[in-house]
C-alpha cells in the first residue's frame, strides 16, 4: 500500500521533488518510450547504496490495466530498464520493481495508455538479487503432486507478491481473511562455500523445495506442519560456489497455513538441527524500497496526488467489522493547491476540507477516494483512487506486545462525531451507532463497577463496625409483593454521560426511517431497525420514536415479508406502548395482507402474539385467548415442559431483579424477550404485573393501566387478577383518575369475593369516595401456587 510516514516518507519525497524540478520539466513532459504512449509519469529516485532492484507502489488512478502490461520504467535520458509487475489491485494499488542501473538514480514511472495484449514493453529481467513471494487464488490441484500444484499455480489468477527476506510465513501476507490459497518463493541462492547443504521443509499443507528445477526436498499431501525436526526429513546435496535457482511451491488447502524453509551447512549428524537460511543468501539486501513523486498525466500538467496511512483499528463488541483509522496527506504541487478549495470525498459519504485530514472508515471495504482542487466559479481539477481499507497486518501480529500503541475508541470518536448521517449507508449507520453504543457500554461497565465497590465497602464496614445490639432472631421467608421495591439509581456523570452517548447512537440511526437519507438495501435497512428501535425503547423510553423507526422501516423496505415483520414491531409499540389501537389495527391489516394466516416459525408467532395484544385491548377474550396460544404453540412446541420451566423462571427473576434495582432498560428487554418465547404468558398474569410494575417505574400509568384491561378481557379467571386491578386502581389514583379507580376497586369487592384483597379494596374505595385516597405503598401479597 503507497502509505507516507510523517518521519520518514515525506522528506525523500519532497527531496526528490526539489532535484526533479531543479534538474528542468522538459523530459519529464515527453510520456512516449518506443511505440507507447503512456498517459501518465511519476519521477522516482533510486537510493544509495549498492541496490540493483528497486521496489515502489503508487495509485494508478485507474489508468492501468489488470495486468500491468501499460507500465513501464526508463531512465531520465528515456531508455527503458527490465521492470516487473508485482501486483495490481485491491482497487487502485500498484507495487512494481525495476532493475537499477549503473550509475543511474533518477528514473521515470510510466503508465497507463493503450498496449496490446502480450506486448513486450519493458526489457527483459535479469535481476537475480532478492526473494520473491508471490500467492495466487487457491485452484484445486493434487496436494501428492508437484506437476498438478505447478499447473494450478500457473491457471490462478494473482493476489499479491513482494520481495521478502526468506521462507517464513504463517499466512498469506497479501490477505488478511484467512482461507486456501497457492504460493511460490522465486530466487537465486549465493553460494560462496563448497559444502553439503542439508535443506528442510514445514509447511501446512503441501510443499516442495526446488534447486535448479530439481526437488531436494517435500512435503507432499494435506497436513499440518512439522514442529519439531525429525530424523530423515533433512535432505543433502553438495553445492560449490555460484548462483542456483530456488522455488518453493506450497498449497494451502484450508485456513490454516504455513510456509517455512530452513537448512543446515556442513550437517554433523543425522539428527537435523536446521535454521533459517539467511538473507543475505538470496541477495535481500540489493532490494530497496524507493518512494514515487507527484503525478503528471498527459492531459493535465498538474494533476492532484495522495499518499495514505492506515494509522490503526478498533474492534466493536460482538461485531466481526473493525473500525479503521486512515491519515490522507495531499502530495500534490503547490501551485495546484495556492488559492484553490481544497476538497476530500472519502467513497462513504463524507468529506473533508482539511490538507491532511484523518478519517475513520466504519468497516473495512473498496473506497472511491477523491481529491479535487477549485478555483472560483472553474471546473475542479480532481483524481480518483480507489483504495482498499484493512486493518494493518503488523498490529494484527504485535497485539498482545504492543497494546499500549494501539488505537482507543476514545481517539476514534471526535472525528465519528462529525459525520454527517444522511449520506451513510444503512451498513455504515450501524456501525456508527454500535460504535456509540460501544462508548456508552463502556461507561456503564465503569458505573456498575463503580456501584459495586461502594456496595462492598459499605458491606465490609458494616461488618467491622462493633454493635452491642443484641443479636435479631434469624427472619423468615416472607411473601413476594405486588409493588416491587424500586430503588432508583444514584445519579452519576457516568450514567448521565453512558445516557448521552446512546442518544447520539439512536439519534444517527434513526436517520433513513424519520427523513431524507442516502441508506439503502432491505436487508442492512432492517437490521439498522433491530438495532436502533430497541434503543430508542427500552434505553431513552422514548416508544414513540421506536415506533416511527419501524414504520419507517415497513414503508421504505420492499421486500414484503420483512416490511410485514416491521410492520409488526411498529404495530406491537401502538397497542402497547402508545395506547393508538387504531394506528395499530392498520398496520397489522398490512402485515396480514404479507403472511396471511402463516402458521409457522417466529414470524406467524409474532403475527398471532401481536393479534392477541389487539383482541385483549379490543375486549375480544375469545379471539385474545386463540391468538396466544396459537402463538406459544409456534414458539414451545419443541422445547421439553421442564425447558420451559426453567426459562420461564429465569425471565421472571431477572425482570423482577432489574426492575427492584432500576435497571429499567434491561428490565424491559427482558420482559420482551418473555413475551416473545412464552406468548401464553400474557393469560397467565404475572408477566403482566411485573410489566406494570415497570410501566409504574417509568411513571406511564395509563400503559399499565390498559395491560390490566387486557388480561381481564383475555383471562378474567387469572390467579393475579385481584392483584393486577389492585395495582391499576393505585395507578388510576396517580393520575387523579378517581371514578376509575373507584370502579377497579368495586370489581375487586363484586367479581373476586373471595380474594384476600377485598378488605384493602374497600378500605382504599372508602378513601377514593371521601376524597382522601393516599398514594399506596408496597404491601405484602399473598403467595400464588
Amino acid at each position: 500500500m503507497p502509505v507516507f510516514d510523517r518521519a520518514q516518507s515525506i522528506a525523500p519525497i519532497a527531496a526528490l521533488l526539489v532535484a526533479w524540478a531543479a534538474a528542468g520539466p522538459s523530459a519529464a513532459q515527453n510520456f512516449r518510450r518506443g511505440q507507447v504512449e503512456f498517459s501518465s509519469m511519476r519521477p522516482v529516485q533510486a537510493p544509495a547504496g549498492a541496490h540493483t532492484v528497486a521496489v515502489v507502489e503508487f495509485f494508478h488512478h485507474g489508468e492501468l490495466a489488470d495486468d500491468g502490461r501499460n507500465l513501464a520504467v526508463s531512465t531520465r535520458s528515456e531508455r527503458l530498464v527490465p521492470s516487473r509487475v508485482l501486483q495490481v489491485g485491491p482497487g487502485d494499488f500498484c507495487r512494481a520493481a525495476f532493475q537499477i542501473a549503473a550509475n543511474q538514480t533518477d528514473y521515470e514511472l510510466l503508465y497507463g495508455g493503450e498496449v496490446a495484449k502480450g506486448a513486450e514493453v519493458s526489457p527483459p529481467w535479469t535481476a537475480k538479487e532478492g526473494l520473491l513471494l508471490e500467492t495466487r487464488q487457491w485452484r484445486d490441484c493434487d496436494l501428492n503432486n508437484l506437476d498438478s500444484i505447478r499447473t494450478a499455480f500457473a491457471a490462478a489468477k494473482r493476489i499479491g507478491a513482494d520481495y521478502v527476506d526468506g521462507v517464513n510465513h504463517s499466512d498469506n501476507p497479501f490477505l488478511w481473511e484467512p482461507g486456501p490459497f497457492l504460493s511460490k518463493y522465486e530466487g537465486w541462492l549465493h553460494i560462496d562455500k563448497a559444502a553439503k547443504y542439508g535443506f528442510l521443509t514445514s509447511s501446512q499443507d503441501a510443499s516442495f523445495l526446488l534447486i535448479d528445477g530439481k526437488v531436494v526436498v517435500s512435503a507432499p499431501g494435506r497436513h499440518g506442519p512439522m514442529r519439531h525436526a525429525q530424523r530423515g526429513s533433512r535432505q543433502d546435496i553438495d553445492l560449490r560456489p555460484g548462483q542456483y535457482k530456488f522455488e518453493y511451491y506450497h498449497a494451502a488447502a484450508g485456513k490454516e497455513a504455513v510456509m517455512v524453509a530452513a537448512w543446515e551447512i556442513d550437517p554433523p549428524d543425522i539428527k537435523p538441527l536446521p535454521k533459517a537460511i539467511p538473507p543475505d543468501v538470496f541477495k535481500v539486501q540489493a532490494v530497496a524500497r524507493a518512494p514515487v513523486g507527484t503525478l503528471t498525466m498527459r492531459t493535465m500538467k498538474l494533476a492532484p496526488d495522495f499518499l495514505i496511512k492506515i494509522d490503526g483499528d478498533v474492534p466493536l463488541p460482538d461485531n466481526d467489522q473493525p473500525l479503521i483509522k486512515v491519515s490522507f496527506r495531499d502530495m500534490s504541487a503547490r501551485s495546484l493547491a495556492a488559492g484553490a478549495k481544497i476538497e476530500w470525498s472519502f467513497g462513504d459519504g463524507q468529506t473533508s476540507d482539511k490538507a491532511s485530514p484523518e478519517h475513520v472508515y466504519l468497516r473495512p471495504g473498496l473506497y472511491p477516494v477523491k481529491l479535487s482542487f477549485k478555483r472560483g466559479a472553474g471546473k475542479p481539477v480532481e483524481i480518483t483512487n480507489r483504495i482498499f481499507v484493512e486493518r494493518p497486518r503488523l498490529l494484527i501480529r504485535n497485539r498482545d506486545k504492543a497494546k499500549a500503541e494501539l488505537p482507543t475508541l476514545d481517539a476514534f470518536l471526535p472525528i465519528l462525531q462529525t459525520y454527517d448521517p444522511t449520506t451513510l449507508d444503512a451498513a455504515g449507520l450501524r456501525q456508527l451507532a454500535a460504535a456509540f453504543e460501544a462508548k456508552a457500554d463502556e461507561l456503564r461497565a465503569k458505573y456498575d463497577e463503580k456501584l459495586a465497590e461502594e456496595k462492598a465497602a459499605a458491606d465490609e464496614a458494616a461488618q467491622a463496625e462493633p454493635s452491642d445490639k443484641p443479636e435479631r432472631p434469624v427472619p423468615q421467608p416472607r411473601a413476594p409483593r405486588r409493588v416491587l421495591p424500586i430503588k432508583k439509581p444514584p445519579e452519576d456523570t457516568l450514567l448521565t454521560e453512558s445516557t448521552e452517548w446512546l442518544r447520539r447512537a439512536v439519534e444517527v440511526g434513526k436517520t433513513p426511517f424519520v427523513g431524507a437519507s442516502a441508506a439503502a438495501g432491505d436487508e442492512d435497512l432492517v437490521k439498522l431497525a433491530q438495532h436502533i428501535a430497541p434503543l430508542a425503547r427500552n434505553h431513552l423510553a422514548d416508544s414513540k420514536l421506536a415506533f416511527a423507526i419501524w414504520k419507517g422501516a415497513a414503508e421504505k423496505v420492499n421486500i414484503k415479508d420483512l416490511a410485514a415483520e416491521c410492520a409488526l414491531d411498529a404495530a406491537e409499540i401502538a397497542i402497547n406502548d402508545l395506547l393508538d389501537r387504531q394506528a395499530g389495527e392498520d398496520l397489522l391489516k398490512k402485515a396480514q395482507q404479507t403472511l396471511g394466516a402463516r402458521r409457522t416459525g417466529a414470524s406467524g408467532a409474532k403475527l398471532q402474539r401481536v393479534l392477541g395484544d389487539l383482541y385483549a385491548a379490543k375486549g375480544d377474550g375469545p379471539a385474545a385467548r386463540k391468538a396466544y396460544l396459537d402463538a406459544d404453540q409456534l414458539m414451545t412446541s419443541h422445547k421439553r415442559f421442564i425447558e420451559q420451566t426453567a426459562w420461564r423462571g429465569a425471565y421472571s427473576r431477572s425482570a423482577e431483579d432489574f426492575i427492584k434495582t432500576g435497571q429499567l432498560d434491561r428490565a424491559a428487554a427482558e420482559l420482551q424477550a418473555w413475551q416473545r418465547e412464552f406468548p401464553s404468558e400474557k393469560l397467565d398474569g404475572y408477566l403482566t404485573l411485573l410489566t406494570m410494575q415497570y410501566w409504574a417505574a417509568r411513571e406511564m400509568y395509563p400503559q399499565s393501566v390498559a395491560l390490566a384491561e387486557q388480561l381481564r378481557a383475555a383471562n378474567p379467571d387469572s390467579a393475579y387478577m385481584d392483584q393486577v386491578l389492585m395495582l391499576a386502581a393505585e395507578h388510576e389514583i396517580k393520575q387523579n383518575n378517581t371514578a376509575a379507580a373507584a370502579a377497579t376497586l368495586h370489581r375487586i369487592i363484586k367479581d373476586y369475593p373471595g380474594s384476600p384483597l377485598v378488605n384493602e379494596a374497600r378500605e382504599l374505595l372508602e378513601k377514593v369516595q371521601a376524597g382522601g385516597a393516599a398514594r399506596p405503598s408496597a404491601r405484602p401479597v399473598r403467595p400464588t401456587q
